[in-house]
């Protein structure tokens, strides 16, 4: 089973719930499971912690799920939208290995 998916289902959920989805669900289970608010019987508050942990667990991935899926994927090659095309930028004579104005090359200036 796919680890993402596991950790949807600790929620339960499923993968492709929203960020507000996922912040409920976790709400609504550490209501639910908090040690604190479990009997006295220290055998249940011992599984509520181990519950609580793996509630974190899911909740910590399927955000960092979220935001992974949310960033745009940046093709290092694509040139910046904002500059003029044809327009030199220190970034492109640098890849290029040109020269700088004083001669040396932008790759031996380390």
């Amino acid at each position: 089973m796919d680890e993402i998916y596991r950790h949807y289902q600790v929620l339960g959920l499923e993968p492709g719930a929203s960020r507000e989805q996922v912040r409920q669900a976790y709400q609504e289970l550490i209501k639910k499971w908090h040690p604190g608010l479990t009997s006295r019987d220290i055998r249940l508050q011992g599984v509520a912690q181990m519950k609580l942990k793996q509630i974190n667990d899911a909740y910590k991935s399927a955000l960092n799920h979220l935001t992974f899926d949310a960033k745009p994927q940046i093709n290092a090659k694509t040139p910046p939208t904002n500059s003029p095309v044809g327009v030199q930028t220190p970034e492109s004579e640098m890849n290029k290995g040109s020269t700088m104005t004083s001669g040396k090359s932008w790759s031996n200036l380390n």
